[in-house]
């Protein structure tokens, strides 16, 4: 990291354009791989590393993670995630859906009796599927370090609800028509459409997210 200054960490979440301008000339004397480094020490700056999943009412009584009270939406798009527990064919299945970008992946829920085996079932299946889905990048950089502090809280409203209901309605079709496995049903969640996503699909939604926080430094003048 660049500094580990509260002050100025602090100064650099709250103007992260003011950071990015002033290593703006830094950057374009500097070769590619550096710049990527210097990028990523900037994002690692900004972002907030706690990290938020939304469990649906049923899932909250598997795990037995408490009382769950409301949270605004995390600032840190890649630290809040909803999760809910369904069933296909007499089996229960977990979905873990990004809050902002609704990109999903489904597990199995069998085993997963604690909020400790939700959380290391689930960061474990979100890093397996990034990483199958090419996206290790934003699972290494952006996702794992807001891992290191989380908390639970209930669904943050009804259109987050009702698109993870969609997602869910989605997911058992695959895997009672098609019968796929869980892990290849995320692929297939991941390019549909939704309109709140101004009819953009998840994997682009998140892509766009990731280059958003850490623009492409080979662009930077």
């Amino acid at each position: 990291m660049l500094t580990d200054d509260p002050t100025l960490i602090s100064t650099i979440s709250s103007h992260p354009g003011i950071l990015w301008k002033a290593f703006s000339r830094i950057l374009a004397g500097t070769d590619w791989t550096d710049r990527r480094l210097i990028a990523l020490s900037i994002c690692a700056c900004i972002l907030p590393s706690q990290m938020i999943f939304r469990l649906s009412q049923k899932l909250n009584a598997k795990i037995k993670a408490g009382t769950l009270g409301a949270q605004a939406l995390d600032e840190n798009p890649f630290a809040d995630w909803s999760a809910h527990v369904f069933s296909a064919k007499h089996t229960q299945y977990v979905i873990i859906c990004n809050t902002r970008s609704f990109y999903s992946t489904v597990m199995y829920a069998k085993g997963i009796t604690n909020e400790n085996l939700f959380i290391t079932r689930v960061l474990g299946g979100l890093r397996e599927f990034l990483e199958d889905d090419g996206q290790e990048f934003i699972y290494t950089h952006l996702i794992s370090p807001a891992s290191a502090t989380v908390r639970f809280a209930k669904a943050l409203d009804r259109s987050v609800t009702g698109s993870m209901n969609d997602l869910i309605y989605h997911a058992t079709m695959c895997l009672i028509e098609d019968e796929m496995a869980p892990h290849d049903v995320g692929f297939k969640l991941n390019k549909i459409p939704f309109s709140s996503l101004t009819y953009t699909n998840p994997r682009e939604t998140l892509k766009s997210m990731a280059a958003t926080v850490v623009p492409d430094p080979t662009r930077m003048t």
